[in-house]
């Protein structure tokens, strides 16, 4: 790889560290959203629910594996935001669908 090809991903990896909290943030809250105070009458509103959780569980599950990609690999910014900041957001993501570390699997 050259070096602009290793200074591109950089800049990637930054830009996915600064806006991957919000990220994850957001696609909690809306796992929440879909599992809050529902009512199933029936089996396909049970199912399209399952179908919903599910598929914001895997949004979670890429945006934590990217922020660890993104956080192994950054070089440091100025921007304020810090390694501790991901490393927090990818365990409360973690315990939040109640897994161990993503890592292990």
């Amino acid at each position: 790889m050259c070096e602009s090809d290793s200074s591109n991903l950089n800049i990637i990896r930054e830009k996915l560290l600064s806006r991957l909290p919000k990220d994850i943030s957001n696609a909690l809250r809306s796992y929440e959203r879909i599992n809050a105070d529902i009512e199933i009458d029936d089996m396909k509103t049970f199912a399209a629910q399952q179908a919903a959780s599910r598929a914001v569980l895997s949004h979670i599950q890429l945006l934590i594996r990217l922020a660890d990609w993104a956080q192994g690999y950054a070089v440091a910014d100025d921007d304020g935001f810090d390694d501790d900041d991901v490393d927090r957001l990818i365990r409360d993501a973690e315990a939040y669908i109640g897994t161990e570390s993503l890592d292990s699997h």
